[in-house]
């Protein structure tokens, strides 16, 4: 999961919507392991680092956290220092079509929810108006051979 997380970020890092005033920081476990479509997985690391950055307005920070459960869990966190959600909106994040942002489809959140949830994940988010949001996904991990 490490090294598709560095490769997603290494292209991240190319994309326009990138801002040169975001720190990124990755605290990886090299050894955690899931069973997800790699596919839907950076589908769902790709979109939470685009809206962390759209969340930024000029300089900030997002911090990649991936770390292993003594359970069979994996943990990914995805915070930044961003505008963080209104109270008001902590309900419908989730929901089809709801957007705040002027250009949005609202649909962003949504699949990845749905993505998760379809693999037995789950997906939830705390956020300070002002001081930014962490979105942490659980996946359940790969068992090891022989254990």
């Amino acid at each position: 999961m490490a090294d598709m997380i560095e490769e997603t970020v290494r292209l991240f890092l190319n994309d326009p919507e990138w801002k040169p005033s975001i720190h990124l920081q990755m605290n990886l476990d090299k050894e955690a392991t899931i069973l997800f479509d790699p596919a839907h997985f950076t589908q769902i690391l790709w979109n939470l680092l685009k809206n962390a950055v759209q969340a930024i307005q000029d300089e900030g920070e997002i911090t990649i956290t991936l770390k292993s459960s003594r359970t069979d869990k994996v943990y990914l966190t995805i915070k930044d220092t961003g505008m963080g959600i209104l109270p008001k909106d902590h309900h419908h994040i989730f929901d089809p079509f709801f957007t705040t942002k002027p250009e949005g489809t609202g649909l962003g959140l949504s699949i990845l929810h749905r993505l998760i949830d379809a693999n037995n994940g789950m997906i939830d988010f705390e956020s300070s108006p002002g001081k930014g949001t962490v979105f942490t996904v659980v996946f359940s991990r790969m068992p090891v051979r022989g254990k």
